[in-house]
């Protein structure tokens, strides 16, 4: 739509020729539409698994060590509903959305991009299965809503849980909720702070998935653009191989104030002090999207809590799981032809489909029949047919 300004290699080369040396080539073929880029990826891949927070007190009471399985956080989310909800503490506190993203990793599918919400997804453990998978059409998902509406009958959330403004992680660290999930860098980050504050809570963090394949994030999870009417492009293009390339101004922005958020230990490690938390190593925006491998720092723990051993241990494990990147990581769906379908369909969240996922649309056959019916009205299949001629196309 003219938006971005496209970047091609020698434009690059000429004006920030240290970082198209530093990002792979991998990463910027995955930034392309026809043949061309229109943004700067990250350095570097992440491997994609959210963990869950956990009270290590909860764990105790609930005679729990670990949980390593679906089936065994299942479990263990009850004996909370059961035996905490009634001192104030849930299971998971707000939840639009339910359980949907745990139900998801747990079959091997990943949501396809550029659509407005989880209705669409591919196998990603099949890397040569190029199928759009419909949400309303996959075998275990009116069962999935059943279990939601027991969850939610029992407790699990709040009947506000809809209207609320509260996160699953300001929640928890109320005391609100006995967990929440995240990518595992956030989850430590606010593990930190719990510590800090709730000392006697133990917290940690569990893998529920943990014998299960990992996959890769695309580089370009995270890109950072220029916008097609600056009057400084080269300019701006300048300043990325600076952010990317000098090591002082990469490592303020990624880490923080030398002293005041991080001490540095080497010139390959780091520790934490007091101020962490007010900048979390790489938890802001631009963080995200320009890493330098390079200049990229470990966290030195002379003398780690249970839940940093334990993320260096976990780390280590799904390095070995790893799964080969599938061609729809890369795929991002073009609505232009479909406009209409899917501001029609996206009209229906609130209303349809966010409380049907959370179990709280009442009848959970009647509520996936009205939620089905309005999608197929809004033109659900048209957007299916156009996804899977994209995928074919390319």
């Amino acid at each position: 739509m003219g938006g971005f300004e496209p970047l091609p290699q020698e434009f690059v080369q000429t004006y920030a020729p240290q970082m198209w040396d530093v990002i792979p080539q991998e990463a910027w073929s995955q930034t392309k539409v026809d043949g061309v880029s229109y943004c700067i990826p990250a350095g570097e891949a992440v491997l994609r698994s959210n963990v869950y927070a956990m009270r290590g007190d909860l764990m105790d009471k609930a005679g729990v060590t670990d949980i390593t399985t679906h089936d065994e956080l299942i479990d263990y989310l009850n004996w909370v509903a059961d035996n905490q909800s009634g001192i104030g503490v849930s299971p998971f506190g707000a939840a639009t959305g339910g359980l949907i993203g745990t139900y998801i990793a747990h079959r091997g599918l990943a949501q396809l991009s550029g659509f407005p919400f989880s209705l669409l997804y591919y196998n990603f453990l099949e890397a040569g299965n190029l199928n759009v998978e419909y949400l309303l059409d996959l075998d275990w998902f009116r069962a999935y809503c059943a279990d939601m509406k027991e969850y939610y009958d029992r407790g699990w959330w709040s009947q506000d849980s809809l209207a609320t403004t509260s996160t699953f992680q300001e929640n928890f660290l109320r005391g609100d909720a006995a967990t929440f999930s995240w990518n595992i860098g956030s989850v430590i980050n606010f593990l930190r702070q719990a510590d800090a504050e709730h000392p006697d809570w133990n917290v940690t963090f569990v893998d529920s998935e943990l014998a299960a394949h990992k996959w890769v994030e695309a580089y370009n999870n995270n890109n950072i653009a220029i916008n097609a009417f600056s009057n400084k492009k080269e300019r701006a293009m300048m300043a990325m191989n600076e952010l990317y390339c000098n090591k002082e101004v990469h490592r303020l922005i990624r880490y923080g104030v030398e002293g005041l958020h991080y001490i540095l230990v080497d010139d390959t490690h780091y520790s934490i002090t007091e101020g962490t938390n007010n900048y979390p190593i790489g938890g802001n925006c631009p963080a995200w999207a320009i890493k330098n491998p390079n200049f990229t720092l470990q966290l030195y723990l002379e003398n780690p809590t249970v839940y940093e051993s334990k993320e260096i241990e976990l780390r280590k494990q799904w390095e070995k799981q790893q799964v080969p990147p599938h061609p729809l990581n890369q795929f991002t769906l073009d609505t232009t032809d479909i406009t209409t379908q899917v501001a029609m369909i996206n009209s229906l969240r609130d209303q349809y489909y966010t409380p049907v996922i959370s179990g709280m649309a009442g009848d959970v056959d009647a509520a996936i029949d009205a939620l089905r019916n309005q999608l197929e009205r809004a033109g659900i299949r048209d957007v299916i047919a156009e996804a899977q001629r994209q995928i074919n196309s390319r």
